[in-house]
């Protein structure tokens, strides 16, 4: 009996192991056919990217067209309140009171037709002694970029023919190098579609030794062998400049109409008398730059002091800001406040909010909550205009309201809409009068001051009118129809 249950045992040993080397033959089969699949898709793709350039080289020969030029408006016109107080006897009637709207909610976002975009495959280095590193510092951030051995871009001119022989001798193995490094770069710092338009044109800097039109060249060639859509372009007198097209309105810039398309001016020099360039761009270069902040980035900058905020709601928080973010923010255009609204806060500030605010809130009603929030951000932070603390406009991203020792309206009504929304759970609009930001929260049984939305009603909340309750609107502001976004 011993020795047939030993047998079966064997059998049965034998039969897994058959089975189990199947399997990895199966599976040795299997890694083999992806191997060799992403082998051809990657040269398929190579063999495309030159096809692509090649024809494009071409077509930059063409004789380029003249496009006048224009400069985005301001986001705002008049200006901003005075930080008031409210006062009960300043609102004659506690009644409810139906606020005037325009009726088309703005929608800053251009809406385009989705566009499949075959990301760059990364390049396979086997010969790093053909490669070198230099670092640059991208604010604050140390970064180290791939360059081949003795790399040179040799720049012909900006006459079509000249840009042309320049687009045809830039592309080869060498500069694919750099543009994969810079893509490696991006990804590890999660760095945003404006934060990387930077870093191409820091890098451009480098490499052009002073030559202001050989650096927009080289950050346009960089743009668009990362998939963006750009125009080269010229002034009356031979400047080159880069012109950019983007998902937003970016204001004070100077933009062209290219195929109802706005195409912002970025690099070079700027023309009131307009700008010659090109109708057709780069095949696959079809990203419009989106300068909203999707995630948060990962730029390694030092911790700056802990700045404590307090409010007469029992509410204090301590942060630390990131230097590298600040350094960025600084530079950052001015855009719609829709941009700064939508942008992922950094995990440190979000940590920050969750120790903080969080408990102070958990055991309150939804009405109790928005109040609580109103009230924290009118009395923690310090009103000043932007005109009073930089001498221009300068909305904030939600990190740099911790971080500066003023804020005005539009950075407090962006503040507020993301608490209400993160720990209420509730709808935010944000509600634009001339030369005034606030906000209006979507809540029920509650007495006030509303707009109507979709038909439902949206009660005021203004972070700027210091003291006022949920429902008052500033009396400057009652009578005037708003522009509400979402």
């Amino acid at each position: 009996m011993k020795k047939i249950i030993a047998l079966i045992i064997v059998c049965i040993s034998f039969g897994v192991k058959a089975q189990v080397t199947e399997f990895e033959k199966y599976m040795q089969q299997s890694q083999k056919e992806y191997t060799t699949y992403k082998e051809k898709e990657k040269k398929d793709f190579e063999k495309y990217r030159a096809k692509m350039n090649a024809e494009f080289a071409s077509y930059l020969k063409k004789t380029w067209e003249r496009f006048s030029s224009k400069k985005e408006k301001k986001n705002f016109t008049k200006p901003k309140p005075k930080n008031p107080i409210f006062k009960k006897n300043n609102i004659t009637r506690d009644i409810p009171r139906e606020l005037q709207t325009i009726p088309n909610i703005i929608k800053d976002k251009i809406s385009t037709k989705p566009i499949a975009i075959r990301d760059i495959k990364p390049i396979e280095i086997k010969d790093y002694s053909s490669i070198k590193r230099f670092k640059i510092n991208f604010y604050g951030t140390p970064i180290k970029v791939n360059i081949a051995n003795n790399y040179r871009v040799k720049f012909f001119g900006t006459s079509e023919k000249e840009i042309s022989r320049t687009w045809k001798k830039i592309t080869n193995k060498e500069t694919d190098i750099l543009v994969s490094s810079c893509m490696e770069i991006r990804k590890e710092l999660s760095l945003c579609d404006w934060a990387y338009v930077e870093l191409c044109g820091k890098i451009a800097k480098i490499i052009s030794n002073n030559n202001k039109n050989k650096e927009v060249f080289i950050q346009a060639y960089l743009l668009t062998q990362s998939s963006f859509d750009m125009r080269l372009a010229k002034t009356r007198d031979n400047k080159l400049c880069l012109l950019l097209p983007s998902n937003n309105k970016i204001y004070n810039y100077t933009y062209i109409n290219l195929d109802n398309r706005r195409y912002y001016m970025i690099n070079g020099k700027s023309s009131s008398n307009g700008y010659y360039t090109y109708k057709k761009g780069m095949a696959y270069g079809k990203h419009l730059c989106d300068m909203s902040i999707e995630k948060p980035m990962l730029l390694k900058g030092e911790k700056l002091p802990t700045k404590d905020i307090i409010s007469d709601k029992n509410i204090e928080i301590k942060v630390n800001s990131n230097s590298s973010l600040i350094n960025f923010y600084k530079n950052y255009p001015t855009c719609h406040w829709e941009v700064y609204r939508h942008s992922k806060v950094t995990k440190d500030i979000s940590k920050a909010l969750d120790k903080y605010i969080k408990p102070k809130l958990e055991s309150l009603s939804k009405e109790e909550k928005l109040s609580t929030l109103l009230k924290f951000i009118q009395k923690g932070f310090k009103y000043k205009t932007d005109g009073e603390q930089f001498g221009r406009e300068k909305p904030f991203f939600v990190e740099e309201t911790f971080f500066y020792p003023y804020c005005d309206c539009e950075d407090r009504a962006i503040l507020f809409a993301h608490l209400v929304e993160k720990y209420c759970n509730l709808e935010v609009l944000l509600v634009h009068y001339p030369g005034h930001l606030c906000t209006a929260v979507k809540i029920d049984n509650i007495s006030g001051d509303y707009l109507v939305y979709n038909n439902d009603k949206y009660l005021i909340c203004d972070p700027t009118y210091l003291g006022a309750p949920i429902g008052k609107c500033m009396p400057n502001y009652v009578n005037l129809k708003a522009s509400i976004s979402k």
